[in-house]
């Protein structure tokens, strides 16, 4: 956790077999390649501490970001295993193909997920979008179903019936 969100880091309920850690670091832009590196240092040596620290079986992370920082140090420490949580197909990529930003962290992100143990993905097209766009095996990608029961959901009006309905 950084940035605004430090201060949940008390409040939240874990576990004896969860374990937290706020690095509290902003790293620089992947456009700014000198800032960058020095964060990835700082990052992945404090991943690396953390992980030598805790002893975990699994490192799990959720945003590719901090996938890399959480896969370098798996690898550096051969302590435990990386495991990125997908939750959507676009991988976070939110500007166009040609922007500098996201041609370095497509090839940045295919190569993490590539490495990772194995993949988890919150649904069967977001599987299939890390599949078609990483090229990894099918067996590698996993998905964990959202636990809501959607049942009452069923025989819902189409929802452009209901955007035409409430314009």
């Amino acid at each position: 956790i950084h940035g605004a969100h430090q201060e949940l880091v008390p409040t939240l309920e874990l576990d004896h077999r969860s374990q937290l850690s706020c690095l509290g670091i902003r790293r620089q832009s992947v456009l700014k390649p000198l800032g960058f590196a020095r964060d990835r240092k700082r990052l992945v040596s404090l991943v690396c501490g953390l992980i030598q620290e805790h002893k975990p079986d699994l490192v799990i992370t959720h945003l590719p970001e901090e996938g890399f920082w959480a896969n370098a140090g798996v690898r550096r420490t051969g302590i435990g295993r990386y495991i990125p949580f997908i939750q959507n197909s676009v991988f976070h990529l939110n500007h166009s193909p040609r922007d500098p930003r996201t041609v370095i962290r497509k090839r940045l992100i295919k190569a993490n997920l590539h490495s990772a143990s194995r993949i988890v993905a919150v649904s069967e097209a977001t599987r299939q979008s890390v599949i078609e766009w990483c090229e990894v095996a099918p067996d590698h990608v996993q998905v964990l179903r959202n636990g809501v029961d959607l049942q009452p959901f069923v025989g819902m009006p189409d929802p452009s019936h209901a955007r035409s309905q409430l314009s």
